[in-house]
């Protein structure tokens, strides 16, 4: 290294070491000063402010006493007096005496006229009171008033001369040609000031935006334009009186700019002497050191020459304070290093905290600005932490721009407020994937001020809570559905036992002249309605309850064909029915009435939608079809050409209660029921996409086993083991009555009636040893049929029970034998049934 670079390496140093900071140092000498010459003019006009602010109450207590006085005058004629020897106050002109109402007694002089009191004053409440200034018509002057109440009777007022005290206040403050003084009533007002100027321009003094400030504040600080120039201004609230000092602004700048420039020229002169010196002696010592040095290491001598050379340098101490100087510099440059070592791990940890929980967590420099930001909030987006820290909000553009703005119109608010913000947004990626999350946002505050410096946010991720609280108002909504289906089950249920038992009134008769020939054929036919009409009721009952229906082997051909023929019969003549029906002969198991029900359910709905269509159409078509498995199953496709089923409803169409019909059309449980039919007869039903109208398919599985033939014919039987006496018990009198006739002429046997439970326990009990059989409806007012069994089988166990209901649901249906009855008859049902039951449990025995 040379001289020359050395001397390039002290100039750097020099400009970084001592020109930069000498230019700071110039920049804040310049603010101090400016600063300092504002602090002293700022402190002598506060003083100059309450040196008047007391003078004013000194001039208006003074005034005070003296109005007391005038009391003593009373009693005397007022007018034998001179304004001087009736001891007046120093500045007043007038007097007026008041009543208590506030209405003119006497005035001195006689022509004055009182001034309206609402206008002068704020409130009329204390002892003594001080009116705003005002104009007064009978001084033709400024003025201000003082009114008297504390006397017993009456109240005193005088007006006061304001141009006194114009002039005392203007000898009292001493002012430069650069200041002005103003005193202004609360309206803007001026009634005191050094400047004529001021004086003139009293009708516009409310206008100065200083002024305007005082309205909300107290005091007002600052710098306005004001007849051509520039003042700084202090003005302060005093009761109803404004003082204002006004300081033209370059009585304030150009003592600084003095100051400045002085300082700079001494900066100057000690840099450039600076820079001076460390080259002189950067020239003289170091690099002649270094040239001696460089040239003892390049002679060919050996290395006891060198060495010997460099102890002489050594000795020298050419080199002392510079050595002392680099081993500080080693020793606090080693300990830096171990400060950022720590430093560099506790980031680390931070930084391995703050991305690993489970949160958004950022801090915004400003409303639209980023500052850190955490690694899942920036994963989310698809960004890493510092692709996003320290960028402008808007310019990323993270999710919708309506969500952007929103937020950062909340960040302008909690800047500008320091509120804590709190709110819950959806927040979609580029990927498509939304999350719900709740934010809360906390203002960081500048040390001791009120000023917002950033804001810290952390969001928590509350997608899951709402896919939870939206499943939880699902299943209430599904548990209201089952209360209401509980609620028609139960009122099904009653209609249902009713209903049966005028079904079985219906059914005895029917079978008591069935056997007659020329009736046979009506009489076969009534009979198919009934059982339709029972089925009907199982259908009802099984909307809420799962009861164990009868089922039976049929041929399905012949069953389809009826139904067509009587929706033929029955649907406008604008619809067309089509049946196409398989050639062979299929049979399943399963209840006719139900299955009716099902498939009339869907035409029904289907001649609905197509009663605006010219030419409607439904096509049912009936077809085997076989899985890979063997399985065969019936496949019932019915369809329309209507206008078909909105897509967004089709998930909702079995669902009870749901009907896109008007009140009163439509309850919403037939393709409900429809379901539940299909279900219970192990099928499947489903929606099929088509191009027009709607397709329903209905899957019911074909069975190998044989159709019954013929029907059971009655015997009479001349008697039964152990069977003597038979009690029925039922509430439906045409009931007991048919039984009492199938039975007689079925068995030679005594028959007991009861019409209620508490009728068939006494008959029970009178005739317990005889009774063979009882059979029990168990629907009965007062005591109940279940209440009757369990009596009769603890007075009498071994007596055989038969319970006979159109209640398919209860318990004793579905488990008879566990409450001590031989077995359960569903109403209606056949004479045959009965007696055949009979007989097998006495023949049993």
């Amino acid at each position: 290294m040379d001289a020359k670079s050395i001397l390039e390496i002290g100039n750097k140093f020099t400009v970084k070491k001592i020109t930069v900071p000498s230019i700071l140092i110039v920049i804040v000498l310049i603010f101090s000063a400016i600063y300092f010459q504002f602090f002293i003019w700022l402190k002598t006009s506060k003083e100059h402010s309450k040196f008047i602010s007391q003078h004013i109450k000194i001039f208006l207590d003074i005034n005070e006493k003296q109005l007391k006085k005038i009391e003593t005058y009373l009693d005397y004629n007022l007018y034998s007096y001179t304004l001087n020897e009736l001891s007046l106050p120093f500045f007043a002109r007038n007097i007026f005496v008041l009543n208590k109402e506030k209405e003119l007694v006497l005035s001195y002089p006689k022509n004055h006229k009182l001034p309206r009191l609402e206008h002068i004053f704020d409130r009329i409440k204390q002892d003594i009171n001080y009116s705003v200034p005002y104009y007064s018509i009978n001084l033709n002057q400024l003025s201000i008033s003082l009114l008297d109440t504390s006397p017993a009777n009456f109240s005193y007022l005088v007006e006061l001369d304001l141009a006194i005290l114009d002039n005392t206040l203007k000898k009292l403050v001493d002012f430069s040609v650069d200041d002005s003084i103003l005193v202004t009533d609360r309206f803007g007002n001026v009634f005191a000031s050094n400047q004529e100027e001021f004086i003139r321009t009293q009708e516009n003094i409310n206008h100065f935006n200083f002024f305007s400030q005082l309205k909300t504040k107290n005091s007002f600080i600052g710098i306005e334009k004001i007849l051509g120039s520039y003042y700084v201004i202090f003005a302060k609230k005093e009761n109803n009186f404004v003082i204002a000092q006004l300081t033209k602004i370059k009585k304030i700048i150009i003592p600084a700019i003095g100051f400045i420039i002085f300082v700079i020229i001494v900066l100057s002169i000690l840099n450039t002497y600076l820079i001076f010196s460390i080259n002189t002696f950067v020239k003289k010592n170091i690099a002649s050191r270094l040239k001696e040095l460089s040239n003892i290491l390049s002679r060919p001598e050996d290395e006891q020459i060198i060495i010997s050379n460099l102890s002489i340098i050594k000795n020298k101490n050419y080199f002392q304070e510079l050595n002392v100087v680099i081993n500080k510099l080693i020793y606090y440059l080693k300990e830096i290093d171990k400060k950022n070592k720590f430093l560099s791990q506790k980031n680390t940890e931070l930084s391995f905290l703050i991305n690993n929980l489970p949160l958004w967590l950022w801090y915004l420099k400003s409303p639209t600005t980023f500052g850190l930001v955490n690694k899942n909030m920036a994963h989310f987006f698809g960004y890493e932490p510092e692709d996003l820290s320290y960028q402008d909000i808007e310019s990323k553009l993270l999710t919708s721009k309506e969500v952007v703005q929103e937020n950062i119109e909340e960040n302008k608010k909690i800047f500008a407020q320091g509120i804590i913000g709190q709110k819950q947004s959806w927040y979609e990626n580029k990927a498509g994937e939304k999350r719900l999350i709740a934010i809360t946002k906390i203002p960081i505050f500048k040390e001791n001020t009120n000023k917002v410096e950033s804001v810290i946010c952390v969001g928590m991720d509350q997608t899951e809570v709402f896919l939870e609280s939206q499943k939880r108002k699902e299943l209430e909504k599904r548990l209201l559905k089952v209360q209401k289906l509980e609620t028609i089950g139960t009122l099904a249920s009653g209609i249902a036992h009713h209903f049966n038992n005028l079904l079985q009134s219906i059914l005895f008769y029917i079978q008591k002249v069935k056997n007659k020939e020329e009736n046979k054929e009506i009489i076969q036919k009534i009979e198919t309605q009934v059982k339709k009409g029972k089925g009907f009721v199982q259908s009802l009952l099984n909307i809420s309850h799962k009861t164990p229906e009868e089922m039976e082997v049929f041929e399905f051909k012949n069953f389809i064909g009826n139904i067509v023929e009587v929706i033929k019969n029955s649907y406008p003549k604008n619809i067309k029915i089509e049946a196409i029906l398989p050639p062979s002969e299929i049979k399943i198991k399963g209840n006719p009435g139900l299955l009716e029900q099902a498939i009339l359910n869907i035409t029904n709905n289907a001649k609905d939608a197509l009663k605006n269509e010219p030419a409607g159409k439904i096509t049912l078509k009936v077809e085997s079809v076989q899985e890979e498995t063997g399985q065969n199953w019936l496949e019932i496709t019915i369809s329309d050409n209507g206008p078909g089923i909105a897509p967004e409803i089709r998930d909702k169409l079995f669902e009870p209660f749901f009907t896109t019909k008007g009140i009163g059309e439509g309850t919403g449980l037939g393709l409900y029921l429809v379901y539940q039919i299909v279900k219970m007869h192990k099928g499947e039903i489903s929606l099929e996409e088509t191009t027009k109208g709607t397709a329903f398919k209905v899957l019911l599985p074909i069975t190998e086993e044989r159709e019954e033939k013929g029907s059971k014919q009655q015997k009479q039987v001349s008697s039964l083991p152990q069977l003597n006496t038979i009690l029925l018990v039922d509430d439906e009198e045409m009931i007991v009555e048919g039984l009492e006739e199938f039975l007689t002429s079925a068995f030679k046997v005594n028959i007991l009636k009861a019409l209620n439970g508490q009728e068939a326990l006494e008959v029970f009990q009178k005739y317990s040893q005889e009774i063979s059989l009882v059979i029990l409806d168990l629907g009965l007012p007062g005591i109940s049929g279940e209440e009757v069994l369990k009596k009769i089988k603890t007075l009498h166990p071994k007596t055989r029970v038969i319970v006979c209901s159109g209640y398919h649901h209860h318990p004793i249906a579905k488990n008879p034998k566990q409450f001590g009855a031989e077995l359960f008859l569903s109403k209606p049902y056949d004479f045959e049934q009965l007696i055949e039951s009979i007989k097998g449990i006495f023949y049993a025995d």
